[in-house]
């Protein structure tokens, strides 16, 4: 998947892991109520949601799919990705996304949602303490109606 891809729709794009315990799953859960509020629109306008992981070595695609099934996401505009980690590198570095693993094992990374508009400008940039899913669909509302 590449960013062009999203042209022409709202996108909302994370990058998660599927082992944290702390941000992601709170995250992951608030945009799984997004998600459901957006099946009031037609399909072609409701927003995709990507979730990027960052730790690739665990995070097999089996994995992503029992996460994304966790939290009721809808596969069809709900895409968990994962990539090889020497391609994943250049991505993060794009997104001004880094990780660093913990004496535990455990990554620390941003916990950010960024929005998209059609153009596939990032339009807002939603940190944990600031991600509310009422103010998202909200943003994501405003974008729709820009033409």
């Amino acid at each position: 998947m590449r960013l062009a891809d999203l042209r022409g729709r709202v996108a909302l794009v994370s990058f998660v892991y599927t082992r944290c315990l702390t941000a992601w799953p709170l995250l992951t859960a608030r945009l799984a109520l997004l998600q459901r509020h957006a099946v009031a629109l037609p399909a072609a306008e409701r927003p995709v949601l990507v979730s990027i992981t960052v730790d690739p070595e665990r995070d097999t695609a089996e994995r992503l799919r029992q996460y994304a099934e966790r939290f009721g996401a809808d596969r069809t505009s709900w895409r968990f990705l994962r990539d090889e980690p020497s391609r994943l590198t250049p991505v993060l570095h794009a997104w001004d996304e880094w990780t660093r693993r913990g004496g535990d094992g455990e990554l620390n990374h941003p916990a950010r949602v960024y929005l998209l508009d059609r153009a596939g400008r990032v339009r807002e940039i939603y940190g944990l303490e600031f991600f509310d899913q009422r103010q998202a669909w909200l943003d994501v509302r405003a974008l729709l109606r820009e033409r």
